[in-house]
């Protein structure tokens, strides 16, 4: 018969993005870690009763080209998501080939 055991409890806080007017998104990703780590502090401030509480994100991997999803083992090519993906890495067998 099927049983089920729960663990694992956890609260997890979501950081607000409403207010981010910044375009670059490596200024964007600070102000978001920065907020992170803010919030930390303020629940280790305001709260008892936890065992521990940390700052955690999900990373993504995506083509600096076009935002595909990154799909390939290799760190410079993502099999030819789109025409600058395409064009870098024949540029980077080229300059292999001139080596």
């Amino acid at each position: 018969m099927k049983t089920t055991h729960i663990s694992n409890y956890r609260v997890e806080v979501e950081t607000d993005t409403t207010f981010i007017f910044e375009k670059d998104k490596e200024k964007i990703h600070q102000i978001m870690i920065r907020r992170s780590d803010d919030m930390v502090g303020e629940i280790k401030r305001h709260i008892d009763g936890f065992e521990g509480v940390q700052a955690c994100y999900d990373t993504e991997y995506v083509c600096e080209h076009c935002g595909a999803a990154w799909t390939e083992e290799s760190e410079t090519y993502n099999g030819g998501c789109c025409a600058p993906d395409i064009d870098a890495e024949a540029l980077l067998e080229e300059l292999e080939k001139q080596k």
